[in-house]
């Protein structure tokens, strides 16, 4: 039961580091959607076209999570550049979470 209820609580401080970080770039959140809640959490910020992805437990599995996440945004931009249909992609740093924001 502990285990649920500590899950329960990273995911609800994973949904709100997503807030919290569109806010800082104004994007209004009305109802944020739990679209997975694995080894990092992906929020839809609805009603905006953004999907963000809180690394919850994946800096435990990809340690260091930094270079880790230099890669997977150098491969997006290598992508974006060859002018394949694909999202953009952007990576901040709130509290101890890191989150991606993919505007779709």
């Amino acid at each position: 039961m502990s285990e649920d209820c500590d899950r329960k609580a990273l995911t609800n401080r994973a949904v709100a580091a997503s807030i919290a970080v569109a806010s800082t770039h104004c994007i209004t959140v009305e109802e944020p959607k739990i679209l997975a809640d694995a080894y990092s959490v992906r929020v839809h910020l609805q009603p905006a076209p953004i999907v963000v992805r809180v690394s919850t437990l994946t800096p435990i599995l990809r340690y260091p999570i930094a270079s880790w996440l230099l890669r997977e945004l150098a491969v997006s931009e290598f992508l974006a550049a060859k002018t394949l249909p694909l999202f953009h992609q952007a990576t901040f740093c709130r509290l101890v979470y890191t989150v991606t924001i993919d505007y779709l």
